[in-house]
């Protein structure tokens, strides 16, 4: 896990896809599965390196249910 320093801001704390895949209990491929088929958050990646998920975005995305939330539905 990796902690990340903002000036006034509180640490975020980014994880990787192996944290991801233990907090989850799957394999790492199937958290590269998940993100190539938009059903868990997309990872963001510093400088173009490896993905790194935002502890905060994995916790709320278990929270509902490991359910992405719905696209508001725009009316023509």
């Amino acid at each position: 896990m990796t902690s990340v320093h903002q000036a006034h801001s509180p640490a975020i704390e980014l994880l990787t896809k192996d944290d991801v895949a233990r907090i989850i209990k799957r394999s790492a491929r199937h958290v590269q599965n998940l993100v190539g088929d938009n059903l868990m958050p997309a990872p963001i990646r510093i400088g173009g390196g490896r993905p790194l998920w935002r502890r905060t975005d994995i916790e709320e995305w278990i929270q509902r249910g490991c359910k992405m939330p719905q696209a508001a539905e725009v009316s023509p």
